[in-house]
Formats: C-alpha cells, structure tokens, sequence
C-alpha cells in the first residue's frame, strides 16, 4: 500500500455538458484551483476556474473565477496555478495583442474573494503565441508558457517571467 487514499471528488456547483472541468489542476495549501477552459459563462467557451477550500476534511466550492474582458473561445482555465493568496489563470487564445495572442491573469485572496489584480501579456506578444497555454505561481514570482511563440523559429516556444512587488506584476 502507498498509503494515499481518495478523500473527495471536486466537481463544479454549476457543472454542465462539455465544460472540461479538470483539464488543469492544482493546490496550495488548504486552497485547490480547477480549469474549466470550455465553460460557456457569459459566451461560448470562455472558459472559468474553480476554487475549492479544505475545512477541516472536507473540500467546498468557494467560487468561481473568471476574466473581466471574457470573450468566446478563449479558454480561460486551460492552465492555472495558485500559490498562498494568489492564483493564476491562462487564456492562450485571448486575443488582445493579436488572434490567439493569448493571457494569463492573476487574482488575490481577499476574505472569501478572489480579486483580479492583473493581465499579463508578453511585452512582444504576437497573433498565434498562446501565451497562457501553460502558467505557474510561487511566492512573488509567476511563469507564463507560450509554446508557439516564434521569434526564435517557427513554434520555438518561450516561457516568460512576472515578479510581483506591491500587487504590480511586471514582466522580468
């Protein structure tokens, strides 16, 4: 026996058809993020995130996170990550600095809250990077993956650095 046991299945208050609730996890402490990149809230796959707080044994939906520029098909939830009080979310095919561009968002505890405190972009973001396809928190420190950025070649990729002082993230 490897001595880990299940404790709990997570799923969604408002679970629906074709949400893909899963396609990204993780946890920090007494807190677990879940990606839902094809919820349709407000448009057609815009995509949420989902976050659970441990008390005592038990695990229970605190709320439901999602950008404040949504569009449809940008698959807000396809990567997160969370790290003490903040969490962050990609959306590669958010298209601010071109089709498919890509974001990635960070959001703050506040009590029961989650607040949007940023939107990270790279600075010499381009249609079809997918910046957000992959993203990471630690501390003061996040990581944003854009596979098909190609500034060095043709989906070279590249991976991108924000540091946080005083709640503005700058990239690095």
């Amino acid at each position: 026996s490897s001595g880990w046991q299940q404790v709990t299945k997570l799923v969604p208050s408002d679970s629906a058809n074709g949400d893909y609730f899963g396609c990204a996890v993780g946890m920090s402490g007494d807190y677990a993020i879940i990606g839902a990149r094809y919820d349709d809230y407000t448009y057609s796959n815009s995509g949420s995130a989902y976050i659970f707080k441990r008390y005592g044994n038990q695990w229970f939906q605190e709320t439901r996170i999602n950008a404040s520029d949504r569009e449809s098909s940008d698959y807000f939830g396809q990567a997160v990550s969370i790290s003490n009080d903040y969490a962050i979310v990609g959306a590669y095919q958010e298209d601010t600095k071109g089709s498919n561009s890509g974001a990635a968002y960070i959001f703050k505890r506040d009590g029961h809250e989650w607040i949007q405190m940023a939107k990270l972009m790279a600075d010499d973001g381009a249609a079809d990077d997918q910046f957000g396809y992959s993203v990471y928190i630690s501390g003061n420190y996040a990581i944003v993956g854009a596979p098909y950025d190609d500034d060095y070649g043709s989906g070279c990729g590249s991976a991108y650095v924000f540091v946080n002082s005083d709640d503005t993230w700058t990239q690095v």
